[in-house]
């Protein structure tokens, strides 16, 4: 149990430094900064973070949920494995 603990808390902190340094653009931060909480960008980064987040924990969690998400949010459901 501890290690599915760890793997998943792994695959999170992966998404997330995936949706802050990669993924996020620098108009972004600016626009953060700037606005605060009146920022838009600051809900579609969170957004995009949750995004990322949900389907990394879901493939240690349950392996076969992942494919199952996959086929529901690809444009022609069925065709992934």
């Amino acid at each position: 149990m501890i290690i599915a603990v760890q793997a998943v808390f792994l695959r999170m902190f992966i998404a997330h430094l995936l949706g802050d340094f990669y993924l996020q653009k620098d108009e972004w931060v600016e626009d953060k900064r700037e606005n605060i909480w009146r920022s838009k960008k600051l809900y579609i980064h969170s957004f995009l973070v949750a995004a990322l987040t949900y389907p990394f924990s879901l493939a240690v969690l349950s392996p076969g949920s992942l494919s199952g998400l996959m086929n529901i949010l690809s444009p022609a459901p069925g065709i992934l494995p």
